[in-house]
């Protein structure tokens, strides 16, 4: 899928690029459908503010058929189960495979940029609300992908146990503990 999302990126790049951009005639020649998929893979793929478009794309993807935010989150969880027991009964099970890493970011900036207590000693009950909202939306896209029916690929387990781990040497110079 990596090596899939690279070639997607590098067509959507090669097709914004000034020498594409010129040529006027094709572009108006490409029906509205699809200049409008290739306007999203555009914001999708954009350097421009890229990791607020990641965050909300992840959470449109990946709990739109299920929740929002508005709710609460028993309710969610309930409407969480219901779909996707719905998509098992009939055998179809999609979703997102939560990334967290547009959410990490926003618990490391709240963590950081506002204060645990305020005036008085009191909680700083804002911060909580915050922290509470991020971490609600993990919790809907780990309860989204709860029940996925997942095959193993026998060839990628084969592949994948055969792989060499990395010496305590290798380990160091690349920055793993």
């Amino acid at each position: 899928m990596d090596a899939e999302c690279r070639i997607l990126k590098a067509i959507v790049s090669a097709l914004q690029s000034n020498s594409f951009y010129r040529l006027k005639k094709a572009w108006a020649a490409v029906p509205k459908d699809r200049m409008l998929m290739f306007e999203g893979l555009s914001d999708i793929f954009s350097d421009h503010n890229n990791h607020l478009t990641s965050r909300e794309l992840l959470m449109k993807e990946g709990t739109s058929k299920f929740a929002n935010l508005d709710s609460s989150v028993k309710e969610n969880q309930k409407r969480t189960q219901r779909q996707l027991q719905l998509q098992k009964d009939m055998g179809v099970m999609q979703g997102t495979v939560p990334y967290l890493g547009p959410c990490l970011p926003d618990l490391t900036m709240l963590d950081t940029a506002l204060q645990d207590y305020i005036e008085g000693g009191l909680i700083n009950l804002e911060k909580r609300r915050r922290e509470f909202e991020v971490i609600a939306q993990i919790k809907l896209l780990q309860s989204a992908c709860n029940s996925y029916c997942m095959t193993p690929d026998q060839k990628f387990i084969q592949w994948f146990q055969r792989q060499q781990l990395l010496t305590e040497e290798e380990r160091r110079l690349y920055g793993h503990s």
